[in-house]
């Protein structure tokens, strides 16, 4: 079951990533005349950053609860 929570994985980050190559296309299209939206601009780059961020840390909190309990990946797939 590991090869498909691999693949579950992997097509989130692609969908995460082809999510931000539009956005910042968007942006760059976007006419930014005043303060406000280079401030929202600011903001919405700060969100991604955190969007982008915030899986990796999930992932390896999860693998950090496998080493509390003295579990190795092999003994989790044997069961």
């Amino acid at each position: 079951m590991r090869s498909i929570d691999d693949l579950k994985d992997r097509i989130a980050k692609l969908v995460v990533l082809i999510l931000v190559i539009e956005f910042f296309q968007k942006s760059l299209e976007s006419d930014l005349s005043e303060a406000g939206d280079l401030l929202r601009l600011a903001g919405a780059i700060s969100l991604i950053a955190v969007a982008l961020t915030v899986p990796s840390l999930v992932g390896k909190s999860s693998t950090d609860t496998g080493e509390k309990t003295g579990q190795t990946p092999e003994d989790e797939a044997g069961e």
